[in-house]
């Protein structure tokens, strides 16, 4: 706005102020990822599959984004195309540059509500213990033609730094995901997660002359031995998950 010659006391014959010429600037940068997994229940030794989403929820199309995975203990990252960091890797965050380029960014870039999917594979470690997984993923960087920084999101490569955040919801429950939202919402690192169960076969205690209506054998999902009806075998099996 330039107003060194604007004069509101007169009446107008001088100065027309009911006008005033301002420099505005619609363009916006605004990048959100989602992180989903297609299974719920793992196993050891299995591979899950799952899926980054990054939407453009800007007007300025992104020319290159680089995506962090926050890789737990017990998992291993099975697609060879993600690499660790030249200086300081370490086996728990590897990246994936996205660009024009390398073919992972479609021609003209990543538009104004644009989406890309990014599927990859991790494999559950054997000696990973059965519980939660949570795996999480970031914008580590993005770029546009503009240099304009993402408005509402801070990347980078520290985990858990981020607010929100939910595993089992697209949402972080932070500002809003809507296209062209403008709130300070920090939409940039998503969690996912899995369970792990560790299916185990013990021998159970079998009772001189005890009886059970249950079938021999039967699964169950606590650790309190089945009763069998078989007399003095040692080769009942409970199911302990």
């Amino acid at each position: 706005m330039d107003d060194k010659n604007d004069n509101v006391n007169d009446h107008g014959e001088i100065d027309e102020d009911d006008h005033d010429g301002s420099i505005t600037n619609p363009d916006n940068f605004d990048l959100a990822l989602f992180k989903e997994v297609g299974i719920r229940v793992v196993e050891k030794g299995d591979i899950v599959p799952w899926t980054i989403k990054i939407i453009n929820q800007g007007t300025v199309t992104a020319t290159e984004i680089v995506i962090v995975d926050y890789l737990p203990e017990g998992v291993t990252m099975v697609d060879p195309d993600w690499k660790q960091a030249d200086v300081n890797p370490t086996p728990r965050k590897v990246y994936l540059v996205l660009n024009e380029k390398n073919g992972r960014l479609p021609i003209g870039g990543l538009k104004f509500k644009d989406t890309l999917l990014v599927d990859i594979q991790t494999r559950i470690d054997l000696s990973r213990k059965a519980g939660p997984i949570v795996n999480g993923a970031e914008i580590y960087s993005a770029k546009n033609e503009f240099n304009i920084a993402d408005e509402d999101s801070r990347p980078d490569d520290i985990d858990n730094n981020d607010d929100g955040g939910f595993v089992f919801e697209d949402t972080d429950r932070v500002g809003s995901i809507d296209l062209g939202d403008l709130t300070d919402d920090e939409d940039d690192a998503d969690p996912a997660g899995v369970f792990l169960l560790e299916l185990k076969n013990d021998d159970c205690e079998c009772l001189n002359n005890a009886t059970n209506s249950l079938q021999w054998p039967v699964p169950h999902t606590s650790n309190i031995a089945i009763t069998c009806r078989r007399s003095l075998e040692s080769d009942c099996p409970s199911w302990i998950i």
